[in-house]
């Protein structure tokens, strides 16, 4: 190999018309097929590219991007659960190897704002049990919770993020009534996402198509109207099981997660479906937190790193046709190319 060489291409006026065609996933529901046909067989016009020298990539914004998933912080042998401690220490591995934790919604639209040379990842939990958030008498937050062991490392490690997504059913979220507004007022004042998991966390291959529709809207009714909250368009899908006629999640057209068991590919990445979102599980064993970490270190090509600027997306030539055209609008595309 000789040398690294960079292509830049800026975005052509045809890329505004596709997004006119193609409305985002998240402000109106689509059927997946359509979502990317209108796209995919628009004619794309050749644009010559300007080309520049690099001595090195500065980015891989095509690589993998962990969605973690967490239940209950407690000491307990089930497989869903993790001790304060070992919590903090997963928040440690990921700080020590260069990741971030970016805004679910925002990483989703394609908007990642995280520093040259850093990873991205998404933290979930699932079902808003009261050890996730939980506050004491004196009204302080309980540092062995959730947003407690969080908060106190984003207040020692400010560029690791702040960012986390709750996923709830019906009842009170967190548990601890007495203490419902100051929790809800603190995910306000931080930006923490709540969005949907279904009113009576059944799984889906058990219900109709109406009884599914009804689980997701009821769900967000009920905040709504008990608590002011508006639920994001989001779902976690109970148990991680889809429906036997998977046509109702087109119907639906919000992004949703599964229960495992990989990361995910970039949102940039035309294989990247919204409505099939892997995520990772805590653990030690095959395909959990550990197992994943530890691949992913071991091999750092696979992974999305940042070029640092939000309105540029940086890929190596080989991902160029994997690329999704609707992200490209306003974007500056700069190809990483090897030549020998």
């Amino acid at each position: 190999m000789g040398g690294l060489e960079t292509m830049t291409v800026v975005t052509a006026v045809f890329f505004s018309l596709i997004m006119m065609m193609t409305p985002h996933l998240l402000e109106q529901p689509m059927p997946l097929e359509d979502f990317l046909q209108s796209y995919q067989t628009l004619e794309v016009p050749e644009i010559p590219p300007k080309e520049t020298v690099v001595k090195e990539p500065v980015g891989n914004e095509m690589g993998l991007v962990p969605v973690f998933l967490y239940h209950r912080i407690k000491e307990s042998d089930n497989g869903y659960d993790i001790s304060s401690e070992d919590f903090r220490k997963n928040l440690e591995k990921l700080y020590e190897n260069d990741f971030v934790m970016v805004n679910f919604e925002a990483y989703l639209k394609g908007e990642i704002a995280v520093p040259e040379g850093k990873h991205p990842f998404v933290l979930t939990f699932d079902d808003g049990d009261i050890s996730q958030f939980r506050i004491l008498e004196d009204g302080t937050i309980d540092p062995t919770s959730a947003v407690g062991v969080l908060y106190d490392y984003y207040q020692s490690h400010p560029d690791f993020g702040f960012e986390v997504a709750f996923f709830l059913n019906a009842g009170v979220p967190f548990g601890q009534k007495e203490f419902l507004e100051e929790k809800l007022e603190f995910t306000r004042t931080h930006g923490l996402i709540l969005a949907n998991h279904t009113y009576h966390h059944l799984a889906f291959d058990t219900l109709s198509r109406e009884e599914i529709l009804e689980a997701v809207v009821k769900n967000k009714d009920y905040y709504e109207k008990e608590y002011g909250v508006e639920l994001r368009d989001i779902l976690a899908l109970p148990y991680g099981i889809y429906p036997r006629d998977f046509e109702v999640m087109e119907t639906l057209g919000i992004p949703s997660l599964k229960v495992g068991w990989k990361p995910e590919v970039s949102v940039f990445s035309k294989e990247f479906d919204p409505l099939r979102i892997n995520r990772v599980q805590n653990g030690e064993g095959n395909f959990q937190f550990e197992y994943w970490m530890d691949d992913l270190i071991g091999n750092p090509g696979k992974i999305f790193t940042s070029d640092g600027d939000p309105d540029r997306i940086t890929l190596f030539e080989k991902d160029y046709d994997r690329l999704r055209t609707d992200f490209v609008q306003g974007k500056e595309i700069q190809i990483i190319k090897e030549v020998e």
